[in-house]
């Protein structure tokens, strides 16, 4: 059982408690305590629906984020491997006694 739900049916029980030793006072004094905690449990189960709801939204943007982010390492990882094959493919350019580049006079 989720912490929330825990606390929810324990505040349901409580409210039923305080429920029936409020009703022996409502008569005389004439306050509607049990319906005023009636009302509070259907807000609180409202809450909890809107916050099942908001934390399903966050486990699903999580879960995408870290697809996301799967996916860049991924292509990280394929760069590199690359960098690395490139590396070792290229060879040290000899050096000679004349110069090739353009513009270079010996």
């Amino acid at each position: 059982m989720q912490p929330l739900h825990r606390w929810i049916v324990g505040m349901a029980m409580a409210a039923a408690v305080l429920g029936q030793q409020v009703s022996a006072q409502t008569a005389r004094s004439g306050s509607n305590a049990g319906a005023q905690l009636y009302e509070q449990l259907q807000q609180l189960a409202s809450e909890r629906t809107s916050l099942q709801a908001e934390n399903e939204k966050l486990k699903n943007e999580l879960a995408q984020a870290q697809k996301d982010r799967d996916a860049l390492k991924a292509g990280q990882q394929a760069i590199e491997r690359r960098a690395h094959r490139a590396a070792r493919n290229v060879k040290p350019a000899s050096r000679s006694s004349g110069s090739t580049r353009p513009g270079c006079r010996s």
